[in-house]
Order: structure tokens, then sequence, then C-alpha cells
């Protein structure tokens, strides 16, 4: 993989999450549904739990990030996960979330913040290809934002059926949102 490459996949990613405070994230106000193939450990578990994020919403602020990616692990606590998202603007990558997420059963999870601010983001896997890519909204009540929170997370580039079906999704989900950006 090329230098190049990694800063492409992971610029992506961080878009809308630098672009707001994590605890402004949210509300959630957009319906949508969730795919009922998703599986949440197949998720965790695949590729040793490493996503880079592919495609998220524009923001200004988030021009400046060159690379972003999670990695899921296994807790103590059987069907919880900590996940960790780190983003990179310069040289070294930076930790930007540290969450426990859980199943909430049939697409959905609840990623609950470490620390001080404990807040509960709602998570609906819209499309998950497993070995491939997830499309997921995420929000909380708890925020402000008006900005629907949507990411695409993959294991490499998509292919271009894979992305024009990501963008007739997030067209026909939030319609009246900005569009994802590559």
């Amino acid at each position: 993989v090329t230098m190049w490459m990694w800063t492409f996949w992971l610029l992506v990613g961080v878009v809308t999450l630098t672009s707001a405070k994590l605890k402004d994230m949210g509300p959630c106000n957009y319906k949508v549904p969730a795919d009922s193939t998703f599986n949440f450990e197949e998720y965790m578990t695949e590729n040793k739990g490493v996503w880079t994020f592919i495609k998220l919403p524009p923001s200004k602020l988030n021009v400046k990030i060159r690379g972003m990616f999670l990695i899921n692990k296994a807790t103590h606590i059987p069907g919880m996960y900590n996940t960790k998202i780190y983003y990179k603007i310069t040289k070294d990558y930076i930790l930007f979330a540290d969450e426990d997420v859980t199943d909430s059963l049939l697409g959905h999870a609840t990623a609950i913040l470490r620390g001080k601010e404990r807040t509960v983001f709602k998570i609906t896997f819209i499309k998950y290809v497993p070995g491939r890519y997830a499309y997921y909204y995420i929000c909380s009540d708890a925020g402000g934002d008006s900005v629907p929170h949507r990411f695409v997370i993959a294991h490499g580039r998509l292919s271009k059926t894979e992305n024009a079906d990501v963008n007739k999704m997030d067209l026909k989900y939030f319609p009246d949102a900005d569009r994802l950006i590559d």
C-alpha cells in the first residue's frame, strides 16, 4: 500500500468526526433501515478488527485530516468490544474516540464513550458486506449537531458498483444532507 493510498483512505474517514465534537454528535433525526444480515461478532472481528474510513460527510475542518481508522478489540465482558478511532493531521495518529460497543440486535449497536463524558451513541448498520465494507449512521440524543453522521468503512477501496450503491443509499436515506465525500 502506497503512502498516497493510506492518506486517501484515512482522509476520507475523519471528515465529519472532526467537524463536531463527539459529545455534540447527533441528534437521532433520521429513521434508516438496518441491514438484517448484519453480524455483530463477524463485523467486530474480521480483518483483526481493523477498518479504514473511506467515505464520510464533508466539513471544512476535515480537509486537514490525512487519515482515519478504527480498531475493535474484545473486552473481558462477553459481547462487548472496545473501539478506538484514530486520525492523523500531520505526522502521528491521534486517538479520537475510545468507546465500548455492544450489539443492540438486528443491525443496531450501542457505543458509550469511555471517560467522564459517557455519551451514548446509537449506531445503525445500513449496509454490511462481510469482508468488504460497512455503511453506518451514528447519532446521540444528547448531541446538538445537525449533520447526519454516516460513514463508510472498508478493507480497501470500494469498487465502482459498491460506490454507486452507497451513494444511492445515501441519497435515499439522507436526501437533505450534503453528499458523502470520497
